[in-house]
């Protein structure tokens, strides 16, 4: 009953986390701090761009949809275009920039730059937002905007630039982004307080690894789509935090999910993810180490990330598959069948909403020229997707065991109690004086109904049994609190009472004595007496084990029974 309800704890515990994720969630998205609002127009400039490459004209005047393929470390392209004569308080710029040097000149005088000097000591620059503020008098002047790559193909695609005032800008980053943001902040919530939870939540179970894994899974997943939607590097003075921050947790996810595929499988593919998660750690290790030494930047190892993503996703979507058919007519288990269902097809999800992001990448990034604007969508899907079908299948799993806990239960209950009375059985008694200790106080009552062969052979074994079941029903009247109460077999009766002292004991038989009085007077078959013998565990001169207790106990009840005989009681 223990483990049952612990594991009702944790089955509501995970739901309400979920439910306090998605509540604190909202209450951010609806809060006034992404809902003011706007009292200035937003214009996208977009048109009658003067475009150079390296100092040469280029025929593009639009910026939407732009190409700039094999763009080369140092290759500058620089942009060019007449402000609104429209004046805004707290003017601003708005813009895209891939991992290049950004300078921002009005009429020729630079009013802003971003990584000159990280790029001279070939340090990695981020993926992010500009926001360049306008000085006073800004209305009709010339804006020049430049990009220098400081990595192969560094960026495709220059994206669109707005115009309009600099708190009203940070409010349409924020609406672009509003349905990413919710579940990247959705995931991040949940999995933390899951993390916070654990040990409490667990404590009593061996079910440890799954749930951590998935946890730190779905914060993984949820700090990507911040990440990649550029929340910490807008909202922080660490330009190159995002982005770092973005590729390590892009690279630790095919870890995170081979250790998590390692945790729910057995057999050979239990063992192909083990290989996974070495080749897995000594990559990202390698990744690391090489950046941190300023020998290859993180960003160039996306096409190894993406071959390593699927290629390891192959054998368990083969594999799973197979083993789940072959359980689904073997296993009595249907909940844990459902539950490999679900999270089976919640990761096939995920792998094809990641599979259509990444074709949609490479497009943008090597062809089509939309780089700066390219989203996750799918990814973003089939994450919240994939997180909830572990929190489902953990779910369905805890009420399987559940289930299997009470059947359990029941038969552990049917297997050590007497089905005549009620009471523990012998073996259920034998096994509990094995268990206990000589040292702890206790006492040991055996108990004789007397003349049971009597009525058996006068009135029949129906009688009999009657006679049992009355007997039994005044010792769990009487003797209900006590630590155990059972039959030996026959018409031979046990109770153990644990920290009991002798006066204790004397006035329970002496309840004992007037409740058979009080059944006499209403019996019209046959008369209910008892013969009785007690012992405790401070007589261990007599005995080292608890047994030779109740060996005790059971002569004296003999030597009642025999004194009895000789008065001619019975």
């Amino acid at each position: 009953m223990r483990k049952s309800l612990s594991k009702n704890k944790i089955t509501f515990a995970v739901i309400g986390l979920i439910l306090i994720a998605f509540i604190l969630t909202i209450i951010f998205f609806r809060s006034s701090i992404i809902n003011q609002p706007k009292r200035y127009p937003l214009y996208e400039i977009d048109g009658n761009w003067s475009i150079k490459k390296n100092g040469e004209p280029v025929e593009e005047t639009v910026l939407n949809g732009m190409s700039t393929p094999g763009v080369k470390p140092g290759e500058t392209w620089e942009l060019q275009t007449q402000l609104p004569d429209e004046k805004v308080n707290g003017a601003a710029l708005y813009f895209h920039t891939l991992q290049a040097v950004v300078h921002v000149n009005l009429d020729g005088e630079e009013i802003f730059s971003f990584g000159e000097e990280r790029y001279k000591e070939h340090l990695l620059l981020k993926r992010g937002i500009c926001l360049v503020c306008l000085p006073e008098g800004y209305e009709g002047k010339t804006i020049t905007i430049s990009f220098t790559a400081s990595e192969p193909l560094a960026f495709n695609g220059l994206g669109p630039v707005l115009f309009g005032n600099e708190a009203e800008l940070m409010l349409h980053f924020m609406e672009l982004r509003r349905v990413a943001l919710f579940f990247g902040i959705f995931l991040c919530l949940y999995a933390l307080f899951q993390i916070l939870c654990l040990p409490v939540l667990l404590s009593g179970s061996r079910n440890v690894a799954t749930p951590l894994v998935g946890s730190v899974l779905s914060l993984d997943m949820g700090l990507y789509i911040l990440c990649y939607y550029y929340l910490f590097g807008t909202f922080t003075n660490l330009p190159t935090f995002n982005t770092l921050l973005e590729y390590i947790v892009l690279y630790l996810m095919p870890l995170c999910f081979s250790i998590y595929l390692y945790t729910v499988l057995e057999g050979r593919l239990k063992k192909l993810y083990l290989q996974f998660i070495q080749i897995d750690a000594a990559l990202i290790v390698a990744a690391i180490v090489l950046h941190v030494l300023n020998m290859v930047h993180i960003t160039l190892y996306l096409q190894l990330f993406y071959v390593l993503t699927f290629a390891e996703s192959v054998p368990y979507l083969i594999g799973a598959r197979r083993i789940i058919r072959g359980q689904q007519e073997l296993s009595s288990d249907h909940l844990n069948y459902v539950a490999r269902q679900i999270v089976y097809f919640g990761f096939a999800i995920y792998l094809v909403c990641s599979l259509l992001d990444t074709a949609s990448f490479t497009y943008a990034k090597y062809i089509g020229g939309a780089e700066p604007e390219h989203g996750i969508p799918f990814f973003t899907t089939g994450a919240v997707i994939f997180s909830l079908s572990v929190t489902v299948q953990y779910f369905l799993q805890g009420i399987a065991h559940l289930q299997a806990d009470v059947t359990r239960s029941r038969l552990e209950e049917r297997a050590y109690t007497d089905a005549l009375t009620g009471l523990a059985n012998r073996t259920r008694c034998e096994l509990e004086m094995q268990e206990m200790s000589i040292t702890d106080p206790f006492v040991i009552i055996s108990m004789d109904v007397d003349n049971l062969k009597t009525v058996n052979d006068t009135y029949g074994h129906a009688e009999g049994d009657r006679l049992l079941s009355t007997f039994a029903d005044i010792l769990k009247q009487v003797f209900g609190d006590t630590y155990l109460i059972g039959r030996m077999g026959g018409d031979e009766f046990v109770v153990i009472m644990t920290g009991s002292q002798r006066t204790l004991v004397e006035a329970k038989l002496s309840e004992l004595q007037r409740a058979l009085f009080e059944v006499n007077l209403k019996e019209e078959v046959f008369r209910l007496d008892v013969s009785y013998g007690y012992a405790d565990n401070r007589e261990t001169h007599l005995g080292r084990r608890v047994r030779d207790i109740y060996m005790l106990a059971d002569r004296r009840m003999y030597d009642f029974k025999h004194k009895r005989r000789q008065e001619g009681v019975i």
